[in-house]
């Protein structure tokens, strides 16, 4: 089982950003894949899903180095401020199915 509070607090370490969510999203499989939604600081350098991969894999086992990285402008948030992951796990699949 992945801790999605590890892995943010690995990507949280990454000079360009601001803010992460981390859920576990289903593939093809039934295998549950690390997704990591992201937030880049104002002013920061531009940078690629890649290097954000890569920079978690320095840092965690490869089971829990995020499959996909999703950059946006804002995180969903609950009542008390935290971010909201049943919220990013609802989209992620709903994106998913519509894709096909």
């Amino acid at each position: 089982m992945v801790s999605p509070i590890e892995v943010e607090g690995v990507l949280y370490q990454h000079p360009s950003v601001r803010q992460a969510g981390v859920i576990g999203v289903p593939d093809r499989l039934g295998h549950e894949l690390v997704q990591a939604h992201v937030v880049l600081k104002r002013g920061s350098v531009p940078i690629a899903d890649r290097q954000l991969i890569d920079f978690a894999g320095m840092h965690l086992p490869e089971y829990k180095v995020p499959h996909r990285i999703i950059f946006a402008e804002s995180l969903p948030s609950g009542p008390t401020g935290k971010i909201d992951r049943k919220t990013l796990r609802e989209t992620a699949i709903s994106l998913l199915h519509s894709q096909g």
